[in-house]
């Protein structure tokens, strides 16, 4: 059975077009688990950073009581040395 040029065109551009609409809805799904996954880690990465924050914070006000303890007046020091302690 011979095809007409125009018949193989036909056909050729079908199956493409079949193949677009297969890819595409693959891609759909796939880019919905994407998202699935994204909204599953974002609360995780958003508590790690917090965590950091308040320990990045902590550390900052322990170095700045400990570079304070020999600055501070003498009868300010075991007020000094009390706040390194309850940090």
């Amino acid at each position: 059975m011979k095809l007409s040029v125009q018949a193989k065109l036909l056909g050729a551009f079908g199956v493409l077009v079949i193949a677009l609409v297969v890819i595409g809805a693959m891609a759909i799904v796939q880019l919905g688990q994407v998202g699935d996954q994204a909204d599953v880690l974002f609360p995780q990465n958003l508590q790690t950073e917090t965590k950091t924050g308040i320990f990045r914070r902590d550390m900052l006000l322990m170095r700045e009581a400990i570079l304070e303890y020999p600055l501070a007046p003498e009868e300010r020091r075991n007020e000094t040395a009390t706040k390194i302690a309850n940090l």
